[in-house]
C-alpha cells in the first residue's frame, strides 16, 4: 500500500458517496508566542493498494516530530481494512485523522510522519512561525478620504 495524498486541513469529512471534503488546507501556523495549543486539525491521507492487498488489514501509525526527530504527538496505530472488491484494480482507502489540542513547545519545522505496517511511507511538513508583523507605517501622508 502506498500514500498517494496526504495533507494537513483545518477539517475533513466524508460524504455519504466517499468523496474527501476538504477545508483550510496548510502548511504553516501563527502563533504569537510558544509554548502553543493549536485546537484542531485534521491529517488526509490517500492510499492506493495493490490488487495482492485486497481483502487485508494493514496498519498505519502517525506521529509528529520536531526538526530534531523528536516525538511530539502519536496517535494509536489504525488498522486499515482494504477493500475486497474483485473489479478495483488498484483499491482506494481514504483516512481523516482529526486531533485536538496538539502542544507545541517552539517555533520552527515539524512534520507528520505516516507508516505502514511499521515502515516509513511518507512525511507531511508543517510550520510554527510567529504571525506576520502588520506594518502600518506610512512613508507619506495617508490619502485623504474623497469628499463631496
Amino acid at each position: 500500500m502506498q500514500i498517494t495524498m496526504a495533507l494537513v486541513a483545518e477539517a475533513a469529512n466524508r460524504s455519504e458517496n466517499g468523496r474527501l471534503n476538504l477545508l483550510g488546507v496548510f502548511h504553516t501556523l501563527h502563533a504569537v508566542t510558544t509554548p502553543c495549543q493549536h485546537p484542531m486539525m485534521a491529517l488526509v491521507i490517500s492510499f492506493e493498494a495493490t490488487a495482492m492487498e485486497r481483502g487485508t488489514r494493514q496498519k498505519v501509525g502517525i506521529k509528529l516530530v520536531n526538526a530534531d526527530g523528536k516525538p511530539v504527538f502519536a496517535l494509536p496505530d489504525s488498522e486499515l481494512e482494504v477493500p475486497a472488491d474483485p473489479t478495483a484494480i488498484t483499491p482506494q482507502l481514504n483516512m481523516i485523522a482529526n486531533m485536538a489540542g496538539i502542544q507545541f513547545e517552539n517555533y520552527g519545522s515539524y512534520q507528520f510522519e505516516i507508516h505502514i505496517e511499521g515502515e516509513l511511507a511518507g512525511r507531511v511538513p508543517l510550520r510554527l512561525v510567529p504571525p506576520p508583523q502588520q506594518n502600518m507605517t506610512w512613508t507619506t501622508k495617508p490619502p485623504l478620504p474623497p469628499s463631496f
